[in-house]
């Protein structure tokens, strides 16, 4: 039997984050504050992201610490991990 998947955190659980900056956020499909930790895991992605949602880098950074400080250390770890190579078209890797 599959564990259910953990419940994600709302991104209102954030502090101090104004409703035009949550509807930017969701306005490119990240609803929940582990969607944005994982959007945020790599220079490019932190990059993109402040320049999607036209602020910042340091107020994206300090928004990112707080979305890092409200999960588990372990489920931060995950998020953060960097996924494996494209392996072409298929969801499923390649016979070695």
């Amino acid at each position: 039997m599959s564990q259910a998947p953990a419940p994600e955190t709302p991104l209102e659980k954030l502090d101090g984050v104004d409703p035009a900056l949550l509807d930017a956020l969701r306005s490119r499909w990240i609803t929940s504050v582990e969607q944005l930790v994982a959007q945020g895991a790599t220079p490019e992605g932190r990059s993109s992201l402040a320049a999607l949602l036209e602020i910042e880098a340091e107020r994206l950074d300090a928004l990112l610490a707080q979305a890092r400080a409200i999960l588990e250390p372990g489920a931060v770890a995950d998020l953060e991990k960097p996924h494996p190579d494209d392996k072409g078209m298929g969801a499923l890797e390649p016979p070695s």
